[in-house]
């Protein structure tokens, strides 16, 4: 799996994703912010996604986060302050 389509930001009821270990997986659509509902999503050892997209911050619901990469500060902060635990 190299990415994700677009239209993933329709599924607004997605509650959990497992992309684990998907070491080909690039990116994630900017679209991906709109599900609001997801509360789990395991993005570790996902090695060549370097970057997650501008609108991940969207999450409000996500309370769990595997994710080994690098993530910029203020946006693990703000994931933590939403109450999501972020984790490798």
């Amino acid at each position: 799996l190299e990415s994700l389509p677009d239209s993933i930001g329709n599924l607004t009821s997605l509650n959990e994703l497992n992309l684990g270990y998907c070491h080909k997986l690039v990116s994630l659509p900017e679209r991906f912010g709109e599900c609001k509902s997801l509360t789990s999503l395991d993005l570790q050892q996902c090695t060549s996604l370097v970057s997650l997209p501008e609108r991940f911050g969207e999450l409000t619901s996500l309370r769990y986060l595997l994710y080994c990469n690098y993530m910029p500060a203020t946006l693990k902060v703000q994931l933590e302050n939403q109450g999501c635990y972020v984790g490798c």
